[in-house]
């Protein structure tokens, strides 16, 4: 054999025997916690038919380990005849009620559990006092009874990615939730789900609110739905607080806080137009614009970014029509984040990978600005996988240089950290889509 083939044999040997290693040592855990492990293919996803026992009818089957859980001994038995093998485990009452949650995309509501990151989603693990059955919802599926899950560190061929625990939600580190809270959650969502996306809490309990959204058959908030938001003045009144301006009526004027206007006499009000949205309107026009109004969304990016005269930001500015106007495309993005901040709206934590120590601070915040736009996004777009966060947005949004956004995008993508679901022009898609990645080593080849 030549010296580069022996070369690149020896690594491979090594790169399996770590991956059985690995199997070996999470095999143990997994059987001390009273889970009934299977045999999986090695990079794949389906049980392997030559080290399965036979049923009554003589045929390979993985449901005699539903009654009869596997050994350690068997296990490393398996291991020996295939050390690429995948680990997985039966669920329900043969894992003592292990139920796992298989999510394909980010669901309403999330009770906080054991998680396990997939090549295409996540799962989430549970715990049930009584069968339950198998089936499909909205997110993706219920894997109970007579069903398996992969496991960790299981390696996905297709993608080669390994399936792991999830940075403080590994079972070690917090104890799988009640199956019984989970379905709790599911049933409040279907039934407050209009209350919790329409009735904000700060307004709870109040009676003199005149603007009320209709209902709609959708169960999560879309883009018509979220303009309703602009027409709900004590929504209005709320957002110009958190921009630092207090008491504010409709129709009644006070100090301009744009950026630079700065001016010590009231030079600015709210005021409804004949559609019901409500609009932000400079008496002095120091932007010279044909038309001196503003949404909501553009007052409030206007506060909480930083103001920015480059070229690409310039470019920007004769695109949206103006030094504080945003693109149809950033006006709903900018509206939620303003009405998560001020309350109105929930949105859920996106499980994503921890960067590593000593990632500099650049990279830092442009992943976390990349996490935040997900989060929001999802809120009105949740069928969405990803959402476009091109270096140039990615600038505006986290007020980092240009060059650096450029770096960190690039630095992220090629350590997995972000990974396209969609490309520009795909499906009608007007941007790239970005979703989160797996940084996971790969090493085990097929």
């Amino acid at each position: 054999m030549p010296e580069p083939q022996r070369a690149i044999a020896t690594l491979q040997n090594r790169q399996i025997e770590k991956h059985k290693q690995a199997c070996l040592i999470a095999a143990r855990d997994y059987i001390q916690r009273g889970w009934a492990l299977l045999p999986i293919a090695p990079g794949g996803k389906v049980p392997h038919s030559p080290l399965l026992p036979k049923d009554s009818t003589g045929k390979r089957s993985w449901i005699p380990f539903k009654i009869r859980r596997a050994t350690m001994a068997e296990v490393e038995a398996w291991y020996e005849q295939e050390p690429r093998l995948n680990l997985g485990v039966i669920c329900g009452q043969a894992s003592g009620g292990l139920v796992v949650v298989d999510y394909d995309l980010t669901p309403s509501d999330l009770v906080e559990t054991v998680f396990v990151k997939t090549s295409r989603g996540f799962h989430a693990y549970y715990h049930s006092s009584q069968p339950e059955q198998s089936r499909n919802f909205d997110y993706g599926q219920i894997l109970a009874e007579r069903k398996y899950a992969v496991l960790p560190p299981s390696i996905n061929s297709e993608t080669n990615t390994h399936y792991s625990w999830y940075d403080a939600h590994s079972p070690h580190e917090i104890e799988l939730a009640s199956f019984d809270d989970w379905l709790r959650a599911q049933e409040d969502d279907k039934r407050k789900i209009y209350i919790s996306t329409w009735v904000p809490s700060p307004l709870a309990g109040k009676s003199d609110i005149s603007t009320w959204v209709p209902s709609l058959p959708q169960n999560y908030l879309n883009e018509d739905r979220l303009r309703e938001y602009a027409r709900i003045p004590e929504v209005a009144t709320a957002i110009l607080e958190r921009c630092g301006v207090r008491g504010v009526k409709l129709g009644k004027s006070f100090r301009c806080p744009l950026p630079g206007h700065g001016e010590r006499r009231p030079s600015a009000a709210l005021y409804q137009t004949d559609s019901g949205e409500i609009i932000f309107h400079d008496f002095h026009n120091r932007e010279q614009l044909d038309k001196p109004t503003f949404t909501l969304a553009e007052v409030y990016r206007a506060i909480h970014t930083r103001a920015c005269s480059c070229v690409e930001c310039r470019k920007y500015q004769k695109i949206s029509g103006g030094r504080f106007k945003l693109t149809a495309g950033e006006q709903a993005l900018w509206l939620v984040k303003a009405l998560v901040e001020t309350g109105f709206l929930r949105s859920l934590p996106i499980l994503a990978p921890r960067l590593p120590e000593g990632t500099p601070d650049s990279i830092r915040d442009v992943y976390k600005g990349f996490l935040e736009v997900l989060e929001l996004h999802r809120i009105y777009n949740p069928d969405d996988m990803g959402a476009p966060y091109s270096y140039r947005f990615a600038h505006r949004w986290t007020g980092r240089g240009m060059r650096q956004c450029k770096q960190a995008i690039k630095w992220l993508v090629a350590n997995g950290y972000m990974r396209i679901v969609k490309q520009r022009g795909e499906d009608g898609c007007r941007s790239t889509q970005w979703t989160v990645g797996n940084p996971d080593v790969r090493e085990v080849s097929k």
